[in-house]
């Protein structure tokens, strides 16, 4: 039976003398929301997800309770927590939930690692449970042998035109997701990883903070035509840059660099590359199509309703031209979905809308993981589960396409921001 830590223990992640990586801290808070104590409390588990993200992304300066009340709760910027005790009520809440998780026999007996609140604060606490944390880190996609963990940053935009931060940041987001096809790395999502974009930290502490053993980071300059991606890959433990290399081509070859840096990874880790078709399986029909996709991607990725809107313009102009391109169908779907989340329309006036389009996503090509991953959250989300379950997306993502693995890190994280935020349709 384990108990929470105590005031004098250093639990916090990066702190602790054996830390928790932040990928035994996800998989051991996937385990807890999906537990049968949590699972019925959407709002218990919203509030956990976001104080344990906010942990490992390093912005617990953030945890206040006036900023919890606006991100989790939506209270507006007229919240007086003189007078709504939501946040205080809540935290005495989650904290009894995780006692009793932990206490009372509702997670499993061989869970790794206990994620703790404290009394009177709303950062959480991470620490292993048993003697042999190497031992978990291996089983969860952390470090040890045989499972190394990696972290695509964003590139570094050094082109004459600063708009083109959108390419810069499709090329990390297309690498992220080649090296999820290989066996044996686990790959940091890019929402984690994207939390560093623009900041002058040490690889070392980058390496602490999202649990990577390795991280991938680089430079794109393009002009006219031409383009230059220089990529390398450091060791956080050492600094030690293991591989470093710079590709100066036409700007047509976009996808045979990303493929090459692919490839690069896993001949370095000695991986095996599955099948026969390469890594980088990119469904633009041309280089033009693919342009327009990613400033539309990068608008996406903004949040803001305005910045959905605009993509949402952008990628229907797209498949009025290219009516096969099966990625700008999914993400209309998903940026449709973004702005129901966020009350800017109706999630029931467009999910006809949403549902046709990631329908038609996966139609055009379900060996996809993102049109699986789409389709299966507008399945599980619009469609009705009483209580949003981890096992429910999973099984939805196998009937679709069995060769798509739940495992994938782009499928992890995209269950992460549905189950977020499930009680937020309109």
């Amino acid at each position: 039976m384990s108990t929470l830590p105590s005031s004098s223990e250093k639990s916090l992640a990066n702190s602790a003398a054996d830390p928790v990586p932040a990928t035994a801290v996800r998989d051991q808070l996937a385990r807890v929301v999906n537990s049968p104590g949590f699972v019925s409390s959407a709002r218990l588990c919203r509030f956990l997800t976001h104080i344990v993200n906010r942990t490992i992304d390093g912005d617990i300066d953030s945890l206040k309770e006036f900023s919890i009340a606006m991100e989790v709760f939506d209270r507006t910027s007229e919240y007086d927590p003189n007078i709504d005790a939501i946040v205080r009520v809540e935290a005495r809440r989650l904290r009894a939930k995780l006692k009793a998780y932990y206490e009372e026999g509702q997670g499993a007996a061989a869970d790794p690692v206990l994620i703790g609140l404290r009394p009177g604060s709303y950062v959480p606490v991470f620490r292993w449970l048993d003697t042999q944390p190497a031992k978990h880190r291996e089983e969860s996609g952390a470090t040890g042998p045989g499972r190394t963990c990696i972290a695509v940053l964003p590139f570094v935009n050094m082109s004459p035109e600063p708009e083109q931060d959108y390419f810069c940041d499709g090329i990390s987001e297309e690498i992220t997701s080649s090296l999820t096809h290989l066996s044996g790395l686990s790959v940091i999502a890019r929402t984690s990883a994207f939390h560093f974009k623009g900041a002058s930290i040490d690889i070392r502490e980058v390496g602490q903070r999202l649990g990577a053993d390795l991280v991938i980071e680089g430079s794109v300059r393009k002009a006219g035509e031409q383009l230059r991606i220089t990529a390398q890959m450091i060791e956080t433990e050492s600094g030690h840059h293991l591989w470093s290399e710079t590709f100066r081509r036409e700007l047509k070859d976009v996808f045979a660099i990303q493929e090459e840096i692919a490839q690069s990874v896993a001949g370095l880790l000695r991986l095996r590359v599955p099948g026969v078709q390469g890594l980088v399986q990119s469904s633009a029909p041309n280089l033009d199509a693919y342009t327009a996709f990613l400033q539309a991607r990068f608008l996406i990725h903004q949040q803001s309703p305005e910045a959905l809107q605009a993509a949402l313009r952008q990628l229907r102009k797209l498949v009025e031209v290219y009516p096969d391109y099966a990625l700008a169908y999914s993400d209309m779907a998903a940026a449709n979905g973004l702005l129901a989340l966020f009350g800017a329309v109706s999630g029931r006036e467009v999910y006809s809308e949403v549902k046709a389009n990631a329908e038609r996503g996966y139609a055009l090509d379900p060996e996809s993981g993102e049109t699986c991953t789409v389709l299966a959250g507008v399945r599980a989300w619009f469609e009705g589960l009483l209580h949003f379950q981890q096992q429910n997306y999973d099984a939805v993502i196998q009937s679709l396409s069995p060769s798509v693995s739940p495992l994938d890190t782009f499928i992890q994280s995209r269950f992460r921001i549905v189950a977020i935020q499930f009680e937020r349709l309109p």
